[in-house]
């Protein structure tokens, strides 16, 4: 296994890391520009929540489509830095329940995958040449989902407190 090719490799997924570097740029532009191209950066984060929301609705639906996330990560960052502090869809995340999995993100993120692979009955190889197998194709999606969010958030909330916070 290398860190230069295969499905987790940065080269592979680079498109996420350059939603935030391209947000970077596009708030150093805004603040740089003249008034008016500020006032329309930071007119409202809503349409950017909402286009955020219908990627990954088409995304859920269909997920060969993937990379539309890193679209949908884009606009919620560039929402939140961009157009901070306006909006009916912006005060969902202010939510203090989705703040609290916010803190325990990373371990949300370090645990999602093992935990769904265990839930699904799937197996995960690195060094496997077969097609990989798709999380998405158990008898019950739905049921994956349901189960996989409580128990990933259930287990990152504590792996947070345990390790983490401390």
């Amino acid at each position: 296994f290398s860190p230069l090719n295969g499905p987790f490799a940065l080269p592979t997924l680079f498109y996420f890391f350059a939603t935030g570097m391209l947000i970077a740029l596009l708030r150093l532009a805004a603040q740089r520009g003249p008034a008016g191209a500020r006032e329309r950066w930071r007119a409202s984060p809503d349409p950017w929540l909402l286009f955020a929301l219908v990627l990954w609705a088409l995304t859920a639906v269909h997920p060969r489509w993937e990379p539309l996330v890193a679209l949908a990560s884009f606009c919620v960052v560039g929402a939140c830095v961009l157009a901070p502090g306006r909006g009916v869809l912006a005060r969902v995340l202010d939510w203090r329940p989705l703040a609290v999995v916010g803190v325990a993100s990373y371990s949300l993120y370090l645990w999602h995958v093992p935990l769904l692979v265990a839930l699904s009955g799937t197996q995960f190889r690195f060094f496997d040449l077969r097609p990989a197998i798709d999380l998405t194709a158990p008898q019950s999606f739905k049921a994956l989902v349901v189960l996989g969010l409580v128990m990933c958030v259930a287990v990152a909330l504590a792996s947070y407190s345990i390790i983490e916070a401390p």
